[in-house]
């Protein structure tokens, strides 16, 4: 059964770019542990200071 985890975060006023970056950095990190199966960080658009990092996996 394949599971989603979704983290959100909030940056600090004018580090929004730096916590993107930083959480990039993670992806092959994450993608490369048992189960994944895909890894994502996502902008939001309307609210630049909120991250997503999404990761899907099987057990």
């Amino acid at each position: 059964m394949p599971i989603t985890r979704l983290n959100h975060f909030k940056a600090k006023e004018a580090s929004s770019e730096e916590l993107g970056t930083f959480l990039k950095s993670l992806i092959p990190y994450i993608s490369n542990s048992r189960g994944c199966l895909a890894c994502d960080v996502l902008q939001n658009k309307d609210d630049s200071q909120a991250t997503l990092l999404s990761k899907n996996g099987k057990r």
